[in-house]
């Protein structure tokens, strides 16, 4: 089915732009605070959490990728990274040499632990502290169903992160015309 829109006023559109629009919000606050109080980037952070919330504190190299949406390649040279930093280690698998997990040190216990308690507040301050319980438990639930609807053989769903913190983010037209895209029935 080929729909008509104006993109100027298109709510679909509307809709997704509110949604990036305030996760770059989000993430530059959080970025920010992570980068000038615990002196690492917010992508760090995330594979340390999820490492810490991971039974016995870790993850197969491929998990973790899965997990935080990287590549195999990016999330080896993100390891690599933390290895260096002491805050993880790699370990190899006994049952099977293939597999190579990523585990948390006491020392990344540490950082990670010190840095989530700084986040919660950020967290409070930017975003569950603007909303009613209500209004959180809804966005919760439905941002948990997009991230399901993307789900496939070359997505992921990260909806496990949106709770992590409770326990320790084409067709053109060149006149007046509306342009047509293809839009699912």
């Amino acid at each position: 089915m080929v729909t008509r829109f104006d993109v100027t006023t298109d709510e679909r559109i509307a809709a997704f732009g509110a949604l990036v629009d305030a996760y770059r919000r989000l993430q530059r606050v959080f970025d920010h605070t992570l980068r000038e109080e615990h002196g690492m980037s917010s992508v760090w952070f995330e594979a340390l959490l999820r490492l810490a919330r991971s039974d016995e504190r870790r993850l197969s190299m491929s998990e973790l990728a899965d997990q935080m949406v990287l590549t195999s390649g990016g999330v080896t040279r993100l390891v690599d990274r933390l290895v260096e930093a002491g805050t993880v280690e790699r370990v190899q698998c006994p049952t099977d040499r293939r597999v190579l997990w990523a585990r948390l040190t006491e020392r990344g216990l540490e950082v990670v632990t010190e840095a989530a308690a700084r986040h919660v507040v950020d967290v409070e301050r930017h975003y569950t502290g603007e909303m009613s319980i209500e209004e959180l438990e809804q966005v919760t639930r439905v941002l948990d169903r997009l991230a399901g609807s993307c789900e496939g053989p070359a997505q992921t769903s990260t909806s496990s992160m949106a709770t992590s913190l409770d326990s320790v983010s084409s067709h053109s037209s060149s006149g007046s015309e509306p342009a047509t895209i293809p839009h699912p029935a």
